[in-house]
């Protein structure tokens, strides 16, 4: 199985989308031997107000660090050339839009497997040998229908639904200090 396969294959089992792809600021610049200017170029980014927390957005772990898409790095581009070589971003550019289509690619194949009956999919699980499709790929295609009627299971339901709850509890419990520090701002003024 290929990395494409485990891509569907994990985000079917999850139900969640595939982000579209970003590139860091921080490893971009180190890779241009300009990582000593980090702090100037996304100050400029964010003098520039480019940040939009789609395209442009800062990493929590690492204020100076910003995560570029495609798109980032093209409204950025007048900035980042004062950086970057122009072929080297071209390069990034490149991968980060091949790497968008297969993601799209990949959430459309999930959408499709999801839209199905439960018929068809055990129908589709079943034929592993038709003739008219490769033995390899009917093996696949059994594979994501496979998941995709694991995926739909009520305890697969019920495990994702309370895994999201407790990533929103420890999200609450870290943050915590800081809404308190907010309301206690809140109130002085």
């Amino acid at each position: 199985m290929n990395d494409v396969d485990t891509l569907l294959l994990n985000r079917i089992k999850s139900r969640e989308e595939l982000e579209e792809p970003k590139v860091q600021l921080r490893p971009l610049l180190r890779n241009m031997g300009m990582e000593g200017y980090i702090k100037l170029c996304s100050r400029r980014i964010a003098d520039a107000k480019l940040i939009d927390g789609k395209n442009i957005d800062i990493d929590i772990r690492d204020p100076y660090n910003l995560l570029l898409t495609g798109d980032g790095i093209l409204i950025a581009s007048d900035i980042l050339l004062g950086y970057c070589d122009e072929k080297k971003l071209r390069d990034v550019l490149s991968v980060l839009i091949k790497t968008r289509r297969l993601y799209r690619n990949i959430n459309d194949q999930a959408l499709m497997l999801s839209s199905l009956d439960n018929s068809t999919l055990r129908d589709m699980k079943k034929k592993r040998n038709a003739e008219e499709i490769s033995s390899d790929r009917m093996n696949q295609i059994s594979k994501f229908a496979a998941a995709e009627l694991e995926a739909r299971r009520i305890h697969n339901v019920v495990l994702r639904k309370f895994s999201y709850s407790m990533y929103l509890i420890r999200a609450y419990l870290k943050c915590r200090c800081l809404l308190k520090i907010m309301n206690q701002i809140q109130h002085v003024e």
